[in-house]
C-alpha cells in the first residue's frame, strides 16, 4: 500500500486504531483534532481508505508514533497518554508559566541519595521552598 510517496508495511488500519487508543482519544475526538470527519477516521481504521501525509503529520502532533503506524516498528519517541496530556497542557500556557513548570519539575527530581537526618518537617519545608522557587506561589500569580 502507498501513502503519498511512502510504501506502507502491512495493515496500518489496526496500528492507527492502536495508536489512537494509546493516546486515549475516541474516534470522534481524534478525527476532530486531525481535521477529518468521523467517517474518514472510520475508513482509515477499517482499511477502506489510506490516510494522507497531511493526516499523518497532524496525528504525529497528537503524539501518534507515525513510524510505528507506517512500518509496525516502534520508535523511542513514543509517549504515554499521561505524557500527551501533560504536553498539551504545557503548550496551552504562556512562556513564563512554562518556565515555572520546568523549574518545578527539575526541583522535583529525586536526589541521587536521601540526605542524612531528613524528616517529614524538612520534606514539608522543601515542598514549600520548591513552590516558591518555581514561582508557583498562588499569591504571586493571581
Amino acid at each position: 500500500m502507498w501513502v503519498g510517496f511512502l510504501a506502507i508495511e502491512g495493515d496500518i488500519s489496526a496500528r492507527i486504531r492502536q495508536e489512537r487508543a494509546r493516546i486515549g482519544l475516541s474516534q470522534v475526538d481524534f478525527a476532530q483534532r486531525v481535521g477529518v470527519g468521523r467517517s474518514s477516521q472510520k475508513d482509515y481504521e477499517s482499511g477502506a481508505t489510506s490516510p494522507s501525509a497531511e493526516y499523518l503529520l497532524k496525528a504525529r502532533d497528537l503524539g501518534v508514533d507515525v513510524v510505528f503506524v507506517l512500518t509496525g516498528t516502534g520508535t523511542a519517541n513514543e509517549i504515554s497518554a499521561a505524557e500527551y496530556r501533560l504536553l498539551q497542557a504545557f503548550r496551552g500556557i504562556d512562556g513564563e508559566r512554562q518556565e515555572a513548570v520546568l523549574r518545578l519539575v527539575e526541583l522535583m527530581q529525586p536526589p541521587a541519595t536521601a540526605p542524612p537526618g531528613s524528616s517529614d518537617a524538612a520534606s514539608t519545608q522543601n515542598a514549600v521552598s520548591i513552590r516558591e522557587k518555581a514561582g508557583l506561589d498562588r499569591s504571586t500569580h493571581s
